[in-house]
């Protein structure tokens, strides 16, 4: 910049000084600008305007990778850190906070009611001095890495309206849980959720077993509409995943 206007001053006679405050007052115009617009009534006006259609155009995205289920992107996070199976349906709102092991991975013929929550991270120190993050707020100094891992969800999984699953949390196959309940931990195949802990299971002991052995993504479907509607029992169990199975 300091090059062109020299050149301009030995070659066409223009006065630097008066040309650097032109230049300053320009620049001094364009930050009043900014940040009046921060400030004013237009700016909380366009902003959710912009926010809209940041969130289509990842709907957008998520539809055309997510083609093979019936999934909908809620809010937005990093689309390469959620992976859902074929055929799960609901929407998914996942709380993406940037570390690098939070990730979402839901398993196939899932079925996700409204407003339910996954939390990829931001859990606090509780043995610390302080829960509060001095070192990035106060201090700006980078955090050591969470070692919470991602949220796991198998296949069959049925989760209720308003739940919350927090992160490092795996739910099995078959499991099912409740509206407004907590994941707080991991939860077994064929288990039934409610509130922060199991409260029964679908099946008893060896039926669940059994059951939680089936690979849900090679079942024959077509054996599979015969009996997707049958009471599941200890004497009818082996001989419908011997029919079903590939």
């Amino acid at each position: 910049m300091f090059k062109v206007i020299k050149l301009l001053h030995v070659k066409r006679g223009i006065d630097t000084m008066l040309l650097l405050r032109r230049l300053n007052k320009r620049f001094f115009k364009r930050v009043k600008l900014m940040r009046l617009l921060r400030t004013s009534t237009l700016f909380f006006i366009l902003y959710p305007i912009w926010q809209y259609i940041k969130l289509a155009k990842h709907k957008s995205e998520w539809r055309k990778k997510n083609y093979h289920n019936f999934t909908c992107a809620k809010n937005l996070f990093p689309i390469d850190k959620v992976t859902v199976g074929k055929q799960t349906y609901g929407d998914i709102e996942f709380c993406y906070y940037g570390g690098k092991y939070e990730e979402l991975r839901i398993g196939n013929y899932c079925s996700i009611a409204c407003n339910v929550k996954f939390l990829g991270g931001g859990e606090h120190p509780v043995n610390h001095l302080s829960t509060y993050p001095f070192l990035r707020h106060v201090f700006k100094m980078p955090e050591g890495e969470s070692i919470m891992k991602g949220i796991i969800i198998y296949d069959d999984v049925w989760i209720g309206d308003g739940v919350t699953v927090l992160s490092g949390v795996t739910i099995n196959q078959g499991a099912i849980i409740g509206a407004k309940s907590i994941v707080t931990k991991d939860v077994p195949p064929y288990a039934i959720w409610i509130g922060n802990n199991v409260l029964k299971y679908r099946f008893d002991k060896k039926v669940c077993e059994k059951l939680s052995k089936l690979d849900l993504n090679t079942i024959n479907l077509n054996a599979f509409k015969l009996f997707c509607d049958m009471e599941i029992t200890e004497y009818n169990v082996d001989y419908i995943i011997s029919k079903i199975s590939r």
